[in-house]
């Protein structure tokens, strides 16, 4: 089997009241990686979340060099949703766990959802390319979300991958 090493890009989004440090800090404890740094977005650019998680919410983004570098992809959304659980308020998230892969050439994000541009890796889990590194520069594809079309995110992301 071929693997490519990667660096893990965790997408926090965490409701009022619940500390994104926390719940970096379960991440960080949890995968045994190094944390690479984060980069926050002022303000979340969908409502999608809200009726579940509420209104209010933060987005962060973490950098993670993992200690093996070829840790299966589709193991990355089961552990995030497993993360996910323990913040669980009357049957809502209170955080959402987004695992990404960052390479040199795009940032690839992990999904228990398919959908046309979505690839299938393993039990249920799908990857859909949501950003693409050409000459130096990220482009967004049309499929991309409000949030990763920042360029704090895009700035984070050449520092992390330079790690």
């Amino acid at each position: 089997m071929f693997h490519t090493p990667y660096v893990l890009v965790v997408g926090l989004l965490v409701s009022e009241g619940v500390s994104w440090q926390a719940v970096g800090e379960a991440v960080m404890a949890s995968c045994g990686g190094q944390c690479l740094g984060y980069t926050e977005v002022s303000a979340h650019r969908s409502d999608y979340y809200e009726s579940e998680m509420g209104p209010g919410l933060r987005r962060v983004w973490m950098g993670v060099r993992l200690p093996d570098p070829l840790y299966p992809l589709s193991q990355l959304k089961q552990w995030s949703r497993g993360l996910e659980s323990e913040w669980m308020r009357h049957g809502n998230r209170q955080v959402n766990i987004d695992p990404g892969v960052l390479t040199t050439y795009q940032l690839l994000l992990l999904s228990t959802k398919n959908y046309a541009h979505r690839i299938p890796i393993l039990d249920g889990i799908y990857g859909e390319v949501a950003l693409i590194r050409q000459k130096k520069q990220w482009h967004p594809v049309p499929w991309t979300y409000p949030d990763y079309r920042t360029e704090g995110l895009w700035l984070a992301l050449d520092r992390w991958i330079k790690g």
